[in-house]
């Protein structure tokens, strides 16, 4: 085998076992990031119970309500405490789990969906619609 064959399957062997790794962690920490960015911004606020809520996990989803609020208004992102949540937990991510991103504000689904006397927010649908027009579905 010649010198430039075997330094090419080097070059292969090193690009799929650690570059595309690192590339694969960085797309999904993007789209991670602009999630949690963009539920947060379209959250509507009266108390900033709800925007404050937003939280991140992998492996399984969150679960109930915590303590924090974002009383800044919707349109920005705010302190945005998801946002280095997101990075915390991203740090640990691992090829093939789910990034969860959830609210455990009790209300949260009816701000998503609406009700029969309100209309739907849908931050999260929103989001989706515009992570999947950014990141190529």
């Amino acid at each position: 085998m010649s010198s430039n064959v075997r330094a090419f399957r080097a070059r292969l062997n090193l690009y799929t076992s650690e570059t595309l790794p690192q590339l694969a962690r960085m797309r999904v920490t993007a789209v991670a990031l602009e999630a949690a960015r963009g539920v947060v911004e379209l959250t509507p606020v009266d108390t900033g119970r709800l925007k404050g809520n937003w939280q991140v996990a992998v492996v399984g989803p969150p679960e109930g309500e915590i303590e924090r609020l974002d009383p800044s208004p919707e349109g920005t992102s705010g302190s945005a405490p998801v946002i280095g949540e997101t990075l915390t937990v991203m740090r640990d991510w691992q090829m093939g789990e789910t990034v969860w991103l959830h609210n455990g504000v009790p209300y949260a689904i009816y701000q998503e969906e609406g009700t029969e006397r309100m209309a739907g927010r849908h931050m999260v649908a929103r989001t989706v619609a515009r992570l999947e027009r950014s990141f190529g579905g």
